[in-house]
């Protein structure tokens, strides 16, 4: 079980030092804690090999697992274990459109919740899945207070930002920041003697997906962490300081 982004970082060591990660048992792996990049997700396929089974987990900490990737790399809601909502201004919303997940734990005696506003937002996709599975579909989208504010007044979610960067090969790792006055900063570690030719266009995407609001892009050797030990590749202070 692992933090992808932190994982992938061991891999870029790894290979750097020309060194592999081995069991004696087949290996699996769980990301859990942050958003799984496709950035990070990327580098941990090319490294640890095709026959590696991945499995992206929705938990937190006072609840336990929410659900999990199946298979097929969609990712399923437990509706069985708990009862779940996706709620915006108050009602419930349709597929396709993203609210915050509100849990309400079942045979839960010792710390029971009732509509637990989680603080994480999904998009209900509806439909069923190839892997057999009968768990609700859904798209993770991130933090209500990650999520980017445009002046226009809509809100761009952390997932969406990461299916604009894609894989994005090149790139080591990325975080999106946006300030108190609106404007994005887009910073990237550049991968070593990388081809730097797809950072055009990556910049031409994330200018569209942003406006109107200012995006700047630029590469950097170091991007810090949060004090809390994660890495978090989108965050805002406008809704970071909406939400205190």
């Amino acid at each position: 079980m692992v933090d992808s982004t932190h994982f992938a970082f061991l891999t870029r060591w790894a290979r750097r030092l020309g060194r592999r990660i081995t069991s004696p048992r087949r290996l699996h792996l769980v990301s859990g804690y942050t958003l799984m990049t496709r950035v990070a997700r990327r580098q941990i396929e090319e490294f640890m090999g095709p026959d590696l089974a991945i499995g992206d987990m929705i938990g937190m900490s006072e609840l336990g697992y929410l659900g999990f990737e199946c298979h097929d790399g969609m990712r399923h809601i437990n509706d069985q274990d708990f009862h779940v909502e996706f709620v915006r201004d108050g009602e419930p919303v349709a597929d396709g459109e993203t609210g915050e997940l509100y849990v309400t734990t079942k045979d839960d005696a010792l710390v029971p919740r009732i509509r637990y506003a989680t603080g994480d937002h999904f998009t209900p996709v509806g439909g069923a899945c190839g892997c057999g599975s009968e768990l609700p579909l859904v798209r993770i989208e991130g933090r209500a207070t990650h999520m980017i504010q445009l002046s226009d007044g809509r809100v761009v979610s952390p997932g969406a930002v990461d299916a604009v960067v894609g894989d994005a090969p090149g790139i080591e790792v990325y975080k999106l920041e946006q300030d108190r006055t609106g404007a994005c900063t887009f910073r990237y570690i550049p991968e070593t003697d990388a081809r730097t030719d797809g950072i055009a266009a990556l910049t031409d995407r994330l200018t569209e997906a942003l406006a109107p609001n200012p995006v700047r892009v630029e590469a950097v050797d170091y991007i810090a962490g949060e004090r809390s030990g994660k890495f978090q590749p989108c965050v805002s202070q406008i809704s970071a300081e909406g939400a205190r």
